[in-house]
């Protein structure tokens, strides 16, 4: 997977807008439905990119999305999400 990425400052910032507005709130508060719905999204992003991705089920409703990336050789790289599922004050 030899491929360039250019960032693209709208496309960021509609993307951040869609995972604010996915209701991932943890399903042992009120009305939690859990990060499922956004587990999808984020997969759904790696599936559109051509990026390699698995799904690892923790708990029902709390899914990680785990994907590979490729990289130069000699470097390191890294990226731990996560979203803790609460709800706004």
């Amino acid at each position: 997977m030899d491929r360039t990425w250019k960032l693209n400052p709208e496309e960021i910032f509609a993307t951040l807008a869609d995972l604010i507005s996915i209701n991932s709130v943890n399903p042992q508060y009120p009305g939690g439905p859990g990060e499922g719905l956004l587990a999808e999204y984020v997969g759904e992003f790696f599936k559109r990119n051509s990026i390699p991705y698995t799904y690892q089920l923790v708990f029902q409703g709390r899914p990680n999305v785990i994907a590979t990336v490729a990289r130069p050789p000699n470097r390191l790289a890294g990226l731990r999400g996560r979203s803790p599922g609460r709800p706004a004050a």
